[in-house]
């Protein structure tokens, strides 16, 4: 399932749920106007896809060599590529160079061989009877949420905010 297959399933994921950390008023906002794409989500994006199905790369993403996103080159260069994600040379060469350094890793190459990616997954929660929806990244020997980030102080990575959303 393509990520904008996944996107369409009509079933709610965490990102939204967790707004009901904040109140149940951003959670309805959340669910009824979804988050717009950005250079950040389309960075994070690539180089997860990069990882975790780099045939797919190749068919979803494509470099801009222009030099500014805008006029009629941008423009016809969006026509051409309408069903691609659009990244500078930088970033398309960063999205290949994570790919190929997570893959090379040891332990991030034990995890892979042999495993699903980019799993879609669906249920009904019995108390609320909310339709749910998962991506999860790596099926095999652990499961696996593959994340970018500029810091990666475990001490961030190792609060247990995730983990609340269990208790909702």
């Amino acid at each position: 399932m393509t990520f904008g297959e996944y996107l369409s399933v009509p079933a709610v994921h965490w990102s939204v749920l967790r707004e009901m950390q904040k109140s149940p008023l951003h959670y309805k906002y959340r669910r009824d106007n979804a988050r717009e794409d950005n250079k950040v989500f389309a960075r994070g994006r690539a180089a997860h896809t990069a990882v975790l199905e780099p045939r797919r790369f190749l068919l979803d993403y494509v470099c801009w060599k222009g030099k500014v996103r805008r006029g009629k080159e941008w423009d016809a260069f969006r026509e051409a590529h309408q069903n691609e994600t659009a990244l500078t040379p930088v970033e398309y060469e960063s999205a290949l160079a994570i790919g190929d350094a997570v893959r090379a890793h040891p332990v991030a190459r034990h995890l892979l061989e042999g495993a699903k990616v980019e799993q879609a997954i669906q249920w009904t929660d019995k108390d609320t009877g909310l339709k749910l929806k998962a991506r999860v990244d790596i099926v095999g020997r652990a499961l696996v949420d593959l994340k970018t980030s500029r810091d990666v102080d475990a001490r961030r990575w190792a609060r247990p905010r995730r983990l609340r959303l269990l208790y909702l």
